[in-house]
């Protein structure tokens, strides 16, 4: 009876020693705040309120140091911290039905109505690239078929593409900005050349309880990270206009083909938004 007992007893320990290596705490603390921050709605918005509205579409460049935050980690395994493109891909890829998936929408057309869904399979064909391509196993042996997979990696991502919606709410008198959907880009190479392929686009607010518990690197102190949500709500990241509401439904691109003078017309746009509010209050 005491034999059955001190190994009833060693059993136990050895399973509490099993459970304490499978849940290591890797920091001296929990995280509590960040992780389980519930979503703080949009306020209300009457259509009677909107003095003036006025829609455009921004780019946000990952090669911008202000846009790192969004970019890194490259690395998709760590716990701790998570890029913007892993938050996404890992709620598109939940199958039709399961708590938390993302719907994306198709792209095809200059789409960016969210008329048409994808469903995980389309998805599947966009973020995951099947090739044939021949390899020789041994010298002097003819080439062989091998077939290879690649996952789209956050690494890939080069930009995001983004559809805002500026209001003056002159209940609260402020000039507001909501971000309306949202669509990453990535570098694709075809036929020698470099260029950016389009992805999906993503209602963005689905996509804002998913960036609520998810925080964001601060370099000053590890234990004031802000969420992706906070930090688009509070407009910290850079980026500039291609396009804007126009009577011919315009990007900037088409009658504006140099550079220089697409990054004007760009600022000009940016600075009209600036202007107006500054000006309502101007005596």
């Amino acid at each position: 009876m005491k034999q059955l007992k001190k190994v009833f007893l060693l059993l136990v320990l050895l399973g509490a020693g099993f459970s304490v290596k499978a849940q290591v705490l890797d920091r001296a603390y929990v995280k509590e705040h960040n992780p389980f921050r519930k979503l703080i709605p949009y306020t209300y918005l009457r259509e009677a309120d909107v003095m003036w509205y006025h829609r455009v579409w921004r780019v946000v460049d990952m090669r911008e140091k202000m846009n790192f935050p969004l970019y890194y980690p490259k690395d998709e395994n760590m716990r701790d911290r998570n890029s913007l493109f892993k938050i996404i891909k890992k709620a598109a890829f939940l199958a039709e039905g399961t708590p938390g998936r993302l719907t994306v929408y198709s792209r095809e057309q200059d789409d960016d109505e969210f008329n048409v869904k994808l469903n995980p399979v389309e998805v599947s064909h966009i973020l995951i690239h099947v090739d044939t391509i021949q390899v020789v196993l041994t010298p002097g042996a003819p080439p062989v078929d091998k077939v290879t997979v690649d996952t789209l990696l956050s690494e890939a991502i080069s930009k995001y593409w983004m559809k805002e919606d500026w209001y003056f709410d002159k209940q609260k008198s402020v000039l507001e900005c909501r971000i309306i959907g949202i669509m990453p880009i990535f570098l694709k190479s075809s036929g020698g050349s470099i260029g950016d392929a389009p992805t999906f686009w993503i209602y963005f607010p689905e996509l804002r309880p998913l960036l609520a518990r998810n925080d964001v690197f601060n370099r000053h102190n590890d234990a004031e990270r802000i969420t992706f949500d906070d930090l688009f709500w509070k407009r910290q990241f850079s980026g500039y206009t291609i396009k804007e509401n126009n009577v011919y439904d315009r990007y900037i691109a088409k009658f504006k083909t140099n550079t220089l003078e697409a990054l004007l017309e760009s600022e000009r746009i940016k600075m009209g938004i600036f202007t107006l509010e500054h000006d309502l209050w101007h005596l």
